[in-house]
């Protein structure tokens, strides 16, 4: 009987190993797999292989003493949910089931049902609650406008060390308003005050002079210089504390602040003359994130900060947000996963068809109220 299930092991675990190196690119980056004819997709670097392969050995020995009747992984597939609730049920953290839910998809090509195990940090909201009077005296950001897009911004105050989400379905205005924010599209008619003194945000360069800061949406098209390396990529926006006589560029100074930026934002790199295209989709939103604490800003306005990077990098993003909030930093970010709006943010103004349709507290809300404001003018 011994015998019989150390070799059932075995052909077990077999196939998976063969399945998950089959994909690994042994010091390719995937760059370089994709111009090889490699689909870039389905490849990972020898350090998250490891990582993989260590969750599913634990998933196999579970299907091994629970449902002996599957041989194949094929027929242990069934089970990978049940699996990630008896991890859950352990005690696991959120993070650590999820990474395990994004092993056993990477195993079978598929993405499991893994959303309700992760939940963004609990964040603290002692330190912005204030009385109503206070809240008017203190607003630390306004804007008013006439024009539909922005039309909720009548009256909505941003204070110093708030996090603001946006709601809203694909279309609804919630990027735009960033952008009429930030002066990157053009804005009819309206007001934006920064301390109760009216500022003019023209274009991005006013904007970063009255000190704001947007990260994009697309990163890989509008935020990251590709050919760049991570250097040029994060003093790019604060160039001007780096001349010298107004002559050139003090390489010293900029590599200081290359430095800080990689420490603070914890950015996994080589050297800082790596290309940033080489990076993970989360360093390189860190690296973003440092050549815009540079310029020195007091609102930031994040567009799906963290759409496109692995459940680690966001958990750390999560927290470098919430500890800009801590420091004083005024945020707006708009997001389209409800468990990162409500975990993070203390406030949650919800679009639907270019309007405000509510707003509603972090705290006390939940995702159906939030989806059916959003509906609300769609």
């Amino acid at each position: 009987m011994g015998r019989k299930d150390k070799s059932y092991s075995k052909n077990l675990h077999q196939q998976a190993y063969e399945r998950l190196t089959g994909m690994q690119a042994f010091g390719e980056s995937k760059r370089e797999a994709k111009e090889n004819g490699t689909d870039a997709e389905k490849i990972f670097s020898a350090s998250t292989y490891q990582s993989y392969w260590k969750h599913t050995k634990y998933f196999i020995q579970y299907i091994k003493e629970n449902h002996p009747e599957c041989t194949t992984l094929k027929s242990a597939k069934k089970y990978v949910n049940e699996w990630l609730q008896v991890r859950a049920d352990q005690g696991l953290s959120a993070w650590t089931v999820q990474l395990e839910a994004k092993a056993l998809g990477k195993l079978y090509g598929i993405r499991p049902d893994d959303d309700k195990y992760f939940k963004p940090p609990k964040r603290e909201r002692a330190e912005i609650k204030r009385s109503r009077g206070d809240a008017v005296r203190d607003r630390h950001f306004s804007t008013t406008n006439n024009d539909e897009l922005i039309k909720f911004c009548k009256g909505t105050g941003l204070r110093r060390g708030e996090i603001l989400g946006i709601a809203g379905l694909d279309g609804s205005g919630r990027t735009e308003v960033l952008e009429n924010i930030f002066g990157v599209a053009t804005r009819k008619s309206g007001v934006i005050r920064l301390h109760g003194k009216e500022v003019k945000n023209r274009r991005a360069r006013d904007a970063i002079k009255n000190k704001f800061a947007l990260l994009t949406e697309e990163r890989r098209a509008t935020g990251i210089f590709g050919i760049l390396d991570i250097q040029e990529n994060t003093t790019i926006s604060s160039l001007k504390k780096y001349k010298v006589k107004g002559l050139y560029l003090s390489r010293k100074k900029m590599e200081e602040s290359t430095e800080w930026s990689i420490r603070a934002m914890r950015i996994k790199t080589p050297s800082q003359d790596t290309k940033i295209r080489s990076l993970s989709g989360g360093n390189q939103q860190k690296v973003i994130l440092g050549r815009w604490l540079l310029t020195d800003p007091e609102v930031l306005l994040l567009d799906e900060p963290t759409r496109g990077i692995d459940v680690g990098a966001k958990y750390e993003i999560y927290q470098l947000i919430i500890n800009l909030a801590k420091e004083g930093k005024a945020v707006i970010m708009v997001s389209s996963e409800m468990p990162e709006l409500l975990g993070v943010c203390d406030r949650i103004l919800v679009m639907s068809g270019g309007r405000l349709a509510g707003e509603v507290d972090a705290k006390a809300t939940t995702q159906e109220e939030i989806m059916t404001l959003a509906a609300k003018y769609a």
